[in-house]
């Protein structure tokens, strides 16, 4: 009788452990799907016939250049240290230029001292990276230096491949 009972307790936790080895691997399904799908369904957030490349700048990698970007982006410009509000916003598309870069950089940083403090950099918003628009001052703040220079080498590997004049839209995710 004992045997009995062993076989009938046994069979009920083999059963047991089965049907929950099935829901275990019903949700690990369901989330592999999900996995799956994510991709695609953060490719269609943006429209596939559109020309503009993205350029996603990580908040989570990079906030200090995530905060500046939407900073500038919304209206508020930076001198250095000082935020200068209500100025134009800068556009999130961009055109790339190159060659454009090292003047950009001069003319954004003159006048704004070199440092802002131990570990700072001044960034520029839009990076030098990028044409700027006549009669619009790109917004300069010190943030993290190695914030400053991660996103940046970001950036730089997410345009690999882009010609100058290709147009891409930079955004915070």
């Amino acid at each position: 009788m004992a045997d009995g009972l062993a076989a009938g307790a046994g069979g009920a936790v083999t059963g047991a452990a089965s049907a929950a080895g099935a829901t275990v691997d019903g949700v690990a399904d369901g989330v592999a799907g999900a996995v799956r799908g994510l991709p695609s369904e953060l490719a269609n957030l943006f429209d596939e016939d559109d020309d503009v490349h993205y350029i996603i700048v990580d908040e989570d990698r990079y906030p200090e250049s995530a905060q500046h970007i939407e900073q500038a982006q919304d209206g508020t410009s930076w001198r250095g240290a000082t935020p200068v509000p209500g100025y134009n916003p800068q556009d999130s598309e961009v055109t790339i230029d190159r060659p454009g870069a090292d003047f950009n950089r001069r003319e954004a940083l003159r006048g704004i001292e070199g440092r802002g403090g131990a570990y700072l950099d001044r960034d520029e918003g839009p990076p030098a990276v990028f044409k700027w628009e006549e009669g619009k001052a790109p917004s300069v703040k010190y943030i993290d230096a190695s914030d400053n220079r991660g996103a940046g080498a970001s950036i730089g590997t997410q345009l690999r491949g882009l010609d100058r004049g290709s147009e891409v839209t930079i955004v915070v995710g």
